[in-house]
């Protein structure tokens, strides 16, 4: 990317943070626990990365009101803890000490992001925005997920092209590339470097990621 990056945009789940390794292990006791369904890989790879009480009734074979699928899972939330992704938290606050604006957009309901965010010592306070789910009735891939954000970006004069989001999955990289954003890929994910399409910059780090933008401070 030729142009300067004023501004970065994370994914959370897998992308800031370890996500899928400890929370397939909390939807599969749910499941069994407190609903009766044996809960496999495949149909949590399926649902994977969408909306978060939609992704409930699905994994959870609509057992239950969305309502009391989100209760459920949450009483056991704390039980497995989401990680950092090595690093992530100081090159977020590497960023913000350069000028750079950080938001973060999730698929995650913004009530438990915001916590986890903060108990992993992210500088929640200082972040453009953090978007959940139930911001907007659009969700990735759909680029007016972002309609929030550019709205934001906009009335501090930045254009698309100075703003980068960063994603560890093929429906992040679909979304970015409608709201004219420029994409960094991690495979933290699901998804590996082959999955995406070719010449995708995609790193095996965050670390490595971030370290292959050029940089713009924020006047």
């Amino acid at each position: 990317m030729s142009v300067p990056q004023r501004a970065v945009i994370f994914d959370m789940d897998d992308t800031l943070v370890v996500t899928k390794d400890v929370k397939w292990e909390q939807h599969k006791f749910v499941a069994k626990h407190s609903f009766g369904v044996n809960l496999t890989d495949e149909t949590l790879a399926k649902h994977w990365g969408k909306p978060f009480g939609p992704m409930l009734e699905c994994i959870y074979e609509h057992s239950a009101p969305q309502e009391v699928l989100i209760s459920e899972y949450r009483k056991f939330h704390a039980d497995f803890p989401k990680l950092e992704q090595p690093g992530a938290v100081q090159a977020v606050s590497n960023l913000l000490s350069q000028g750079v604006l950080v938001g973060v957009i999730t698929s995650m309901l913004s009530q438990v992001a915001h916590p986890d965010l903060v108990r992993l010592g992210f500088p929640v306070d200082d972040f453009l925005i953090l978007q959940g789910a139930e911001a907007t009735q659009f969700h990735k891939p759909d680029y007016r997920v972002f309609t929030p954000v550019r709205e934001e970006l906009e009335k501090r004069g930045i254009s698309p092209q100075e703003v980068t989001y960063v994603g560890d999955a093929l429906m992040d990289l679909e979304a970015s590339k409608g709201a004219g954003f420029n994409f960094l890929g991690v495979s933290t994910g699901l998804f590996a470097p082959a999955d995406f399409p070719s010449g995708t910059p995609v790193f095996p780090t965050l670390l490595e990621a971030l370290d292959s933008l050029v940089l713009a401070a924020v006047s």
